[in-house]
């Protein structure tokens, strides 16, 4: 759904947000999993893996829309001290709470299944997930798939010249790139200081579109996560003033990179900002 969003920047802003509205699938999440989702459930064996942070908003969403979908489930989870129960994190506890099966792997084993390209590859770093019988879904959704419900999302952005999308893994970006008009520029924020891997990504999954993508990277100050005191002070405002969630780790960030370019001049007329939180 679109929304006009009143500022004081002189801008004509509107908001993309979902239509999701379940629980935990907010944000892009959904749109981000969709794929995948198809792709399991044509399996006759329904079973989704994927890998993730202790805290992260995909895990949260994977295991959400795993027990909706009443699929098998199973997490690949950075750090093997997490084996330890009491040091679980809320996102692990929800997972667990969900159906979702844990594999707990070291940092080291974590970084090469990231650049793991077969399933064997994968088999020998984590022996014990069924990957034979499953659908891989990689950190952030990151993949032609995820690409591809972003995509039809992204449909509903095609009256914006500027798009601006607070930009993990460069999912989201690389799909609203492939359903963008010629004319159309999409503004990653980044929240990560991982810009070469966001570039990478849309390199892959869009390389016909990098022209018209242009990545912000101003905005990820100490890291994930982190916040300023400007940052919680532009969360409360326009949470006050537009009546949704903004919060500091996506989207005060987007809501920054925005008033930024409106006040500097290099952005005048409409804009629209894509609503990534997970609520």
């Amino acid at each position: 759904m679109l929304l006009q969003l009143p500022n004081p920047w002189g801008l004509d802003l509107w908001l993309l947000k979902s239509n999701e509205t379940a629980p935990h699938l907010g944000g892009n999440k959904f749109h981000k999993l969709r794929g995948y989702l198809e792709s399991a459930k044509r399996r006759s064996t329904g079973t989704l893996i994927t890998m993730a942070g202790a805290h992260s908003n995909h895990l949260r969403a994977f295991a959400a829309l795993s027990r909706r979908e009443q699929l098998r489930a199973h997490a690949i989870i950075r750090g093997d001290e997490l084996r330890d129960y009491t040091r679980h994190s809320a996102e692990l506890r929800f997972a667990l709470d969900q159906g979702v099966d844990l594999s707990f792997v070291s940092r080291a084993a974590y970084r090469e299944l990231r650049e793991a390209v077969s399933t064997a590859d994968r088999a020998a770093l984590v022996p014990d997930a069924p990957w034979r019988e499953a659908v891989f879904v990689p950190e952030g959704g990151l993949g032609a798939e995820g690409v591809t419900g972003v995509k039809d999302w992204a449909r509903e952005a095609s009256g914006f010249e500027h798009v601006f999308i607070a930009c993990a893994t460069g999912t989201t970006c690389a799909g609203f790139l492939q359903a963008a008009h010629e004319n159309q520029k999409i503004c990653g924020v980044a929240v990560l200081e991982n810009a070469a891997a966001i570039e990478r990504a849309i390199h892959l999954l869009a390389p016909e579109h990098e022209s018209r993508f242009e990545l912000l990277n101003d905005y990820v100050f100490s890291g994930f996560a982190s916040t300023t005191d400007e940052l919680k002070v532009i969360a409360a405002e326009y949470s006050t003033l537009w009546q949704i969630t903004i919060d500091t780790t996506y989207m005060a960030r987007a809501v920054k990179a925005v008033r930024d370019r409106a006040m500097s001049g290099k952005h005048k007329g409409r804009a629209l900002l894509v609503y990534t939180y997970n609520e």
